[in-house]
Protein backbone atom coordinates (compact mmCIF):
# COMPACT_ATOMS: atom_id res chain seq x y z
CA UNK A 1 0.00 0.00 0.00
CA UNK A 2 1.39 3.00 -1.05
CA UNK A 3 0.88 6.61 1.00
CA UNK A 4 -1.42 8.02 -1.20
CA UNK A 5 -3.69 5.09 -0.75
CA UNK A 6 -6.51 4.45 2.08
CA UNK A 7 -7.28 0.53 3.40
CA UNK A 8 -9.73 0.66 0.90
CA UNK A 9 -7.56 1.72 -2.02
CA UNK A 10 -8.84 4.89 -2.58
CA UNK A 11 -6.82 7.98 -2.94
CA UNK A 12 -6.15 10.23 0.19
CA UNK A 13 -4.90 13.72 0.64
CA UNK A 14 -1.76 12.18 3.13
CA UNK A 15 0.65 13.07 0.15
CA UNK A 16 -0.18 17.00 -0.03
CA UNK A 17 -0.02 16.89 3.44
CA UNK A 18 3.14 15.33 4.39
CA UNK A 19 4.46 17.83 1.44
CA UNK A 20 2.93 20.72 3.26
CA UNK A 21 4.22 19.66 6.31
CA UNK A 22 7.51 19.21 5.05
CA UNK A 23 7.52 22.76 3.07
CA UNK A 24 6.26 24.55 6.30
CA UNK A 25 9.07 22.89 8.64
CA UNK A 26 11.76 24.04 6.13
CA UNK A 27 10.17 27.40 5.36
CA UNK A 28 10.67 27.96 9.21
CA UNK A 29 13.95 26.86 9.44
CA UNK A 30 15.22 29.00 6.50
CA UNK A 31 12.88 32.05 8.21
CA UNK A 32 15.00 31.13 11.51
CA UNK A 33 18.68 32.24 9.64
CA UNK A 34 17.01 36.16 9.14
CA UNK A 35 19.52 38.58 10.57
CA UNK A 36 18.55 41.25 13.48
CA UNK A 37 16.85 43.41 10.85
CA UNK A 38 14.47 40.11 9.70
CA UNK A 39 15.95 39.82 6.45
CA UNK A 40 16.87 36.38 4.94
CA UNK A 41 18.85 35.46 2.05
CA UNK A 42 17.91 33.46 -0.71
CA UNK A 43 20.87 31.22 -0.15
CA UNK A 44 22.59 28.60 1.49
CA UNK A 45 21.46 25.07 3.15
CA UNK A 46 18.51 26.30 4.45
CA UNK A 47 16.91 28.23 1.63
CA UNK A 48 17.76 25.26 -0.76
CA UNK A 49 15.97 22.81 1.51
CA UNK A 50 12.87 25.32 2.05
CA UNK A 51 12.95 25.75 -2.05
CA UNK A 52 12.81 22.22 -2.52
CA UNK A 53 10.34 21.27 -0.49
CA UNK A 54 7.93 24.48 -1.82
CA UNK A 55 8.84 23.01 -5.60
CA UNK A 56 7.61 19.38 -5.01
CA UNK A 57 4.32 20.72 -3.23
CA UNK A 58 3.59 22.67 -6.34
CA UNK A 59 4.98 19.35 -8.98
CA UNK A 60 3.05 16.62 -6.87
CA UNK A 61 0.27 15.28 -9.17
CA UNK A 62 -2.81 15.18 -7.58
CA UNK A 63 -4.46 11.78 -7.69
CA UNK A 64 -8.24 12.64 -6.70
CA UNK A 65 -10.44 15.73 -6.62
CA UNK A 66 -9.82 15.56 -3.10
CA UNK A 67 -6.40 16.04 -2.78
CA UNK A 68 -6.65 18.37 -5.82
CA UNK A 69 -8.93 20.72 -3.11
CA UNK A 70 -6.51 20.42 -0.51
CA UNK A 71 -3.60 21.02 -2.78
CA UNK A 72 -5.16 24.47 -3.87
CA UNK A 73 -5.94 24.86 0.67
CA UNK A 74 -1.81 24.67 0.69
CA UNK A 75 -0.96 26.75 -1.74
CA UNK A 76 -3.59 29.46 -0.91
CA UNK A 77 -2.02 29.48 2.78
CA UNK A 78 1.08 30.48 1.95
CA UNK A 79 2.48 33.74 -0.24
CA UNK A 80 5.51 32.12 -1.69
CA UNK A 81 3.92 28.78 -2.89
CA UNK A 82 1.42 31.07 -4.43
CA UNK A 83 4.01 33.57 -6.32
CA UNK A 84 6.26 30.53 -6.68
CA UNK A 85 3.06 28.57 -8.74
CA UNK A 86 2.42 31.18 -10.91
CA UNK A 87 5.52 32.28 -12.04
CA UNK A 88 8.69 30.22 -13.80
CA UNK A 89 11.25 28.63 -11.72
CA UNK A 90 14.79 29.62 -12.05
CA UNK A 91 16.16 26.41 -11.96
CA UNK A 92 13.99 24.79 -14.10
CA UNK A 93 10.59 25.50 -16.16
CA UNK A 94 7.46 25.82 -14.67
CA UNK A 95 4.70 28.05 -15.38
CA UNK A 96 1.31 28.45 -14.19
CA UNK A 97 -0.11 25.93 -16.92
CA UNK A 98 1.90 23.57 -15.47
CA UNK A 99 0.77 24.09 -12.03
CA UNK A 100 -2.63 23.68 -13.20
CA UNK A 101 -2.00 20.21 -14.60
CA UNK A 102 -0.80 18.85 -11.44
CA UNK A 103 -4.15 19.40 -9.52
CA UNK A 104 -5.87 17.16 -12.89
CA UNK A 105 -6.00 13.18 -11.63
CA UNK A 106 -4.84 11.08 -13.79
CA UNK A 107 -8.28 9.21 -14.52
CA UNK A 108 -9.78 12.60 -15.48
CA UNK A 109 -6.46 12.86 -17.84
CA UNK A 110 -7.38 9.65 -19.81
CA UNK A 111 -10.89 10.61 -19.41
CA UNK A 112 -10.33 13.65 -21.30
CA UNK A 113 -8.25 12.44 -23.74
CA UNK A 114 -11.41 9.92 -24.56
CA UNK A 115 -13.93 12.59 -24.90
CA UNK A 116 -11.06 14.51 -27.37
CA UNK A 117 -10.95 11.59 -29.41
CA UNK A 118 -15.09 10.97 -29.44
CA UNK A 119 -15.13 14.56 -30.66
CA UNK A 120 -17.26 15.80 -27.14
CA UNK A 121 -14.67 18.21 -26.30
CA UNK A 122 -16.04 20.43 -28.99
CA UNK A 123 -18.91 20.71 -27.51
CA UNK A 124 -17.47 21.30 -24.59
CA UNK A 125 -15.71 24.49 -25.71
CA UNK A 126 -18.53 26.82 -25.06
CA UNK A 127 -18.63 25.67 -21.39
CA UNK A 128 -15.15 26.03 -20.50
CA UNK A 129 -15.35 29.78 -22.21
CA UNK A 130 -18.71 30.58 -20.15
CA UNK A 131 -17.25 29.52 -17.02
CA UNK A 132 -13.73 30.99 -17.42
CA UNK A 133 -15.55 34.65 -17.95
CA UNK A 134 -17.60 33.68 -14.95
CA UNK A 135 -14.35 33.40 -12.77
CA UNK A 136 -12.61 36.20 -14.04
CA UNK A 137 -15.77 38.56 -13.52
CA UNK A 138 -15.22 37.29 -10.01
CA UNK A 139 -13.79 39.27 -7.48
CA UNK A 140 -12.53 38.34 -5.29
CA UNK A 141 -12.49 34.75 -6.56
CA UNK A 142 -13.37 31.84 -4.89
CA UNK A 143 -10.56 30.26 -2.99
CA UNK A 144 -10.80 26.51 -4.32
CA UNK A 145 -11.35 27.29 -8.02
CA UNK A 146 -11.87 23.82 -9.18
CA UNK A 147 -14.35 22.37 -6.95
CA UNK A 148 -16.70 25.75 -7.75
CA UNK A 149 -15.83 25.66 -11.32
CA UNK A 150 -17.17 21.68 -11.53
CA UNK A 151 -19.98 22.08 -9.30
CA UNK A 152 -21.49 25.49 -10.62
CA UNK A 153 -21.00 24.00 -14.12
CA UNK A 154 -21.06 20.49 -13.76
CA UNK A 155 -17.81 20.00 -15.65
CA UNK A 156 -14.54 18.03 -15.14
CA UNK A 157 -11.13 18.84 -13.58
CA UNK A 158 -9.90 19.36 -16.76
CA UNK A 159 -12.12 21.27 -17.83
CA UNK A 160 -12.01 23.77 -14.61
CA UNK A 161 -8.48 24.13 -15.16
CA UNK A 162 -8.39 25.10 -19.18
CA UNK A 163 -11.50 27.62 -17.37
CA UNK A 164 -8.86 29.24 -15.05
CA UNK A 165 -6.34 29.91 -17.33
CA UNK A 166 -8.52 31.32 -19.87
CA UNK A 167 -10.12 33.09 -17.06
CA UNK A 168 -6.45 34.83 -16.18
CA UNK A 169 -5.96 35.50 -19.51
CA UNK A 170 -9.25 37.74 -19.78
CA UNK A 171 -7.81 39.12 -16.82
CA UNK A 172 -4.55 39.75 -18.19
CA UNK A 173 -6.64 41.31 -21.10
CA UNK A 174 -8.82 43.50 -19.11
CA UNK A 175 -5.59 45.06 -16.84
CA UNK A 176 -4.05 45.42 -19.88
CA UNK A 177 -7.01 46.45 -22.32
CA UNK A 178 -9.08 47.92 -20.19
Amino acid sequence: MTLSQSTIGAPCVADIDVLAKRFHAANAAWMATADENGDVQASGQEYEAAWDACKAVLLHQCQSPEEAARKLQVVLGHDWLIESADSNFEDGRFYLRDFLKTLVPAEAKREARRSVMSGAASNRSSLIEQAAMWFAEQEPPPALAVPVLRDRFSMTAREACEALALAQKYRTNRKAFG
